[in-house]
């Protein structure tokens, strides 16, 4: 049998191969040559991020948000609610700074305050640019977290099985003021008032993605018709290996 020689592939070639892969995988083939790592970072595969399986650490959350790029217009990460406060002060500074147009940013399962009495993240430290935030089965203080109303792209907030919303937190996000759909699925404390509440916002009776709509059903938001790339974190800075893919390279990334 004849060995592959992956060198002989061009470099639109291996895009194409790396486009399909998952973002762990697509982190791991960095690291088998200098090449391939810099193909790894081109910002054609950066443009939607999934970082939700496995779940990631606030730690990881830093180092992620430290080597994401301009391109990336969809994000997508998971956390743990016991693992304390999930979002630090450095990496939304690198949210903002390094995805100037980012448009989703789902957050599952994260711990987005303290028992302080100040939140420590409000939604004006996100980037201004958000369209689509999603916090399912997250835990933040309502009154604080939306206390800034900094983001005015914000169309679409999904707030489902966040058991700390209730009816008197509707009006704290309400106030955004291009707020169309509002999900609210599995929220417990959520009834009849805060439903007339949300309908009473709206001059007109509640039309899909037209005044705010409130749905209470099984429903995802982010459907995204491109390929997602999941888990792991890429290096900061490219391997000491060669420019070309050697085989102890290769038998490295099989055995990763």
């Amino acid at each position: 049998m004849t060995a592959f020689d992956a060198d002989g592939l061009p470099d639109v070639v291996l895009l194409q191969i790396f486009r399909l892969l998952k973002f762990s995988d697509l982190c791991k083939v960095g690291r088998v040559c200098r090449r391939w790592y810099g193909l790894s970072r081109s910002q054609a595969l950066w443009t939607c991020v999934d970082a939700s399986a496995p779940e990631i650490s606030s730690v990881q959350m830093d180092r992620l948000a430290s080597v994401l790029t301009d391109s990336v217009r969809w994000l997508y990460v998971s956390s743990f609610l016991h693992c304390g406060l999930f979002l630090s002060p450095g990496a939304l500074r690198d949210l903002r700074a390094h995805c100037p147009y980012l448009s989703t940013l789902v957050i599952k399962s994260a711990l987005l305050t303290t028992l302080d009495d100040f939140a420590p993240v409000t939604v004006g430290d996100l980037p201004p640019t958000l369209k689509t935030l999603s916090l399912r089965h997250s835990f933040f203080q309502v009154d604080q977290f939306f206390s800034l109303l900094a983001i005015r792209n914000l169309s679409i907030l999904d707030l489902s099985f966040c058991w700390c919303v209730s009816d008197q937190d509707i009006p704290f996000v309400t106030q955004l003021p291009n707020l169309r759909e509002l999900y609210l699925e599995y929220c417990e404390d959520i009834r009849d008032t805060g439903v007339a509440l949300v309908e009473g916002v709206s001059e007109t009776p509640m039309k899909i993605s037209d005044e705010i709509s409130i749905k209470i059903q099984s429903s995802q938001i982010c459907h995204n018709p491109h390929p997602c790339f999941k888990s792991s974190i890429l290096p900061k800075h490219p391997p000491k290996s060669p420019d070309q893919a050697t085989s102890k390279g290769s038998s490295k990334l099989i055995h990763m």
